[in-house]
């Protein structure tokens, strides 16, 4: 990732509107051909593109959270527990 959309892609999580904007100008296109190689529908595709945003700009402070909480827990959890913290539940690789 280049240090321009690193920044970019920091400030929207933080808020800065202007910010979001440039990720929806930089990520919709590439987004919408996602969508509408798995619907094969325009308009189906630009809805889910733009409920995907909408969701985006709501969850926000999600985002933010849990990229503090993941490097805490990198500070103090071995790296396989950190990894298996991304599944539901919690449950270890191993079972455990």
């Amino acid at each position: 990732m280049e240090p321009a959309d690193h920044e970019m892609y920091r400030a929207a999580i933080h808020g800065d509107l202007e910010a979001f904007e440039l990720v929806i100008r930089k990520m919709s296109r590439p987004l919408f051909a996602i969508a509408f190689g798995a619907l094969q529908n325009r308009d189906e595709a630009e809805d889910v593109v733009q409920d995907a945003f909408v969701k985006a700009w709501k969850a926000r402070w999600q985002v933010r959270n849990r990229a503090h909480d993941i490097l805490m827990r990198r500070r103090t959890i071995p790296l396989e527990e950190t990894l298996a913290l991304r599944y539901r539940g919690g449950e270890s690789l191993h079972g455990y």
